[in-house]
């Protein structure tokens, strides 16, 4: 159906069954339409405020953190909140367990305020290194 047959439509009782069918299928994609629209909409919407709310959290978290004297996390959580660490800007880091952390993890604990990086680790964790003999 049409919308120029749609608006010629004066009793909907009064028209056929195919045609009232195909009245109803095309009001019902019309409301699809409008809901996908607002749907997308709010979802912008939605993913402006989420991120407003992670800078005023991890705001929130920077003040917290310049107060501390001792900050600890793992390789893990100091890649997560990188951000966070380069505005606190931690002069010293230590890294415990310097021999099993891989070397990315190890960069991205680093920020341009560090002044002394503390690697702790056992030399005897390392892997052996094997090499061959040339004969």
């Amino acid at each position: 159906m049409t919308s120029q047959r749609e608006r010629t439509i004066r009793d909907v009782w009064g028209i056929d069954m195919t045609e009232r069918f195909a009245l109803y299928k095309l009001r019902l994609e019309r409301c699809k339409e409008q809901l996908a629209s607002r749907m997308v909409s709010l979802f912008k919407q939605y993913e402006r405020v989420i991120a407003e709310k992670k800078i005023l959290m991890n705001q929130e978290t920077v003040c917290i953190l310049r107060n501390a004297r001792v900050i600890g996390m793992t390789t893990t959580g100091a890649a997560k909140y990188r951000s966070v660490l380069q505005d606190v800007g931690c002069r010293i880091i230590a890294i415990e367990e310097a021999a099993e952390v891989l070397e990315a993890h190890t960069v991205t604990a680093l920020n341009k305020h560090c002044e002394h990086l503390i690697l702790i680790g056992d030399h005897q964790q390392l892997r052996h290194l094997v090499l061959g003999c040339m004969s």
